[in-house]
């Protein structure tokens, strides 16, 4: 469990510049909301971290997938990601021409820093696709990931 998907070491940290980190939307649990209310904290202030427990071996994940390391980027006539693929960051960028603001906007929408995300193209440092439809999202917290 974490950023990475293999071995490698992570080109983020070993710049010195970013911290890998997955950040996931969530609704704050009940109690949490009571036991901060009591401590009379701004739970914007308060930081959450998780771990997961399993005996079980982690599923394997296809040899091209790779994990969304940075915010998405909506920019005239593209969206922009970086993902880590094998111990190498990737700029991503996806093709909007055509689209209008609010279907870019919906596409946009349905990617996440942490999803897990492959495309056929070869790696290199920046990849440009020519639609949302190279991309399949292998793995995303929301309900729904099919484009």
């Amino acid at each position: 469990l974490g950023p990475d998907l293999d071995a490698h070491p992570c080109p983020q940290l070993a710049q010195g510049q970013h911290w890998s980190h997955e950040v996931r939307r969530w609704h704050i649990p009940a109690t949490v909301d009571f036991v901060n209310r009591k401590l009379h904290r701004d739970l914007r202030e308060v930081r959450f971290s998780f771990a997961a427990f399993s005996n079980q071996a982690c599923p394997p994940v296809p040899a091209r997938a790779r994990r969304i390391v940075s915010d998405i980027q909506m920019i005239k006539g593209l969206i922009r990601l970086i993902a880590v693929y094998q111990g190498q960051c990737e700029t991503i960028e996806i093709a909007t021409r055509g689209h209008s603001k609010h279907e870019v906007k919906l596409l946009a929408g349905r990617l996440e820093r942490g999803d897990i995300i492959a495309h056929q193209r070869e790696h290199a440092p920046k990849v440009r696709l020519a639609s949302f439809a190279e991309l399949e999202v292998l793995y995303s917290a929301h309900e729904s990931v099919s484009p």
